[in-house]
C-alpha cells in the first residue's frame, strides 16, 4: 500500500501536482490512523530514493516532505523527527532534502542537537 502511494506520487508530481498532493495527504492520513508506519513509508521510497536519476530521487524526497507537511504538527515523536532529520541530512545533496529539514525544524519537538546535525550536513 505505501509503495504504490510512493510510485503514484513519483509518477504524478510532474504532470498533476494536485493529484500528487492528494496522494501525499492520503499517505499522511494512513500514518496518523496507524494503517502504515513511518518506517514503512520511508522503505516504500527504496527504489526511487536510490535511483541513478537525480530527478527520480528528488521526486521521492518531495513525496516524503509532502507527507511530513501534511501531518498534524505534533504527530511525529522526537525520535521520529531525529530519524527523519538524519535521513534527510544523509541526502542533503539531493533536491528536496533542505525543504524537508526546514519543515522538521518548524516542529516543536525539533531539538538543538538536531539543529547542530543539520548545520554539520
Amino acid at each position: 500500500m505505501a509503495q504504490s502511494d510512493a510510485r503514484n506520487y513519483v509518477l504524478a508530481i510532474e504532470s498533476n501536482k494536485q493529484e500528487a498532493a492528494q496522494i501525499a495527504q492520503s499517505a499522511a492520513q494512513k500514518l496518523e490512523s496507524r494503517q502504515i508506519t513511518l518506517i514503512e513509508l520511508v522503505q516504500s521510497l527504496g527504489e526511487y530514493i536510490n535511483d541513478k536519476d537525480g530527478k527520480i530521487r528528488d521526486r521521492a524526497l518531495s513525496y516524503l516532505v509532502a507527507v511530513i507537511s501534511s501531518l498534524a504538527p505534533k504527530f511525529l515523536s522526537r525520535q521520529q523527527i531525529q530519524v527523519l532529520c538524519q535521513f534527510l541530512c544523509d541526502r542533503i545533496e539531493d533536491g528536496g532534502a533542505i525543504d524537508g529539514l526546514s519543515k522538521l525544524q518548524s516542529l516543536d519537538r525539533f531539538t538543538t542537537d538536531m539543529a547542530q546535525s543539520v548545520v554539520r550536513a
